[in-house]
Formats: structure tokens, C-alpha cells, sequence
């Protein structure tokens, strides 16, 4: 029975390493959970809001730092582009929006 427990040690000890390197994955503390969980708020009140205009089913939206929205994909024209950026600056939560989003036609994203 010595090595039967042995290798019921071994077996809990390897379960208990692999549980906490699955760990390091996510946020390391509370006030970084919170954040992450704050960030994918943020992103879907944004993303809930655009969602509801056609024009802008093809648009992006990340949450890259506290507070600052990422928009990427495409649109038709540089109206769409602009009302998209500006639906995400009216979202709570959005202090600062990164404009990525490209018109169809080739024209460049605006400078914000």
C-alpha cells in the first residue's frame, strides 16, 4: 500500500500544480478582475450601442486600456465612421476613443 499512496500523492500534487498554472491565466488580484470585468463592460455597452445601427454591423470594439474604446472594421462612409466614434464617446464608461475603423473606398480612418 506505500506505493499506492505514493502515487495517490504524486496524482493530487500534479492536479494541485496544473490547477495553479491554469491560474496564471486569468487576473493575478481582485482590483485586477474588477478592471477586466470593468473593460468588458465598457466594450458591450458600446458594442449594444452600435449594434442597433445596420450601417455599423461590420465595426469592432475592444476596450484597450481603463476607460479607452478601440474601434476597428468597416464602413460605407465617413459619416458612418464619425457617428460611430461618436456613439462609443457618449457611452458611459468611454473616455478616450481609438478610431481604426476603415471606410470602404479607401479613405483613412480620422485622426482623433
Amino acid at each position: 500500500m506505500p506505493g499506492l499512496r505514493n502515487v495517490l500523492k504524486l496524482s493530487a500534487l500534479s492536479l494541485l500544480a496544473l490547477s495553479l498554472a491554469a491560474c496564471t491565466t486569468q487576473p493575478q488580484s481582485g482590483a485586477a478582475m474588477t478592471q477586466y470585468v470593468n473593460n468588458q463592460v465598457v466594450s458591450a455597452r458600446v458594442q449594444r450601442a452600435l449594434v442597433t445601427d445596420p450601417a455599423m454591423k461590420d465595426v469592432n470594439v475592444a476596450t484597450v486600456r481603463t476607460g479607452t474604446v478601440q474601434l476597428g472594421g468597416t464602413v460605407a462612409s465617413k459619416q458612418d465612421e464619425q457617428r460611430a466614434v461618436d456613439v462609443a464617446r457618449h457611452t458611459l464608461g468611454v473616455s478616450m476613443v481609438e478610431d481604426n475603423i476603415v471606410v470602404r473606398g479607401g479613405q483613412a480612418p480620422a485622426s482623433q
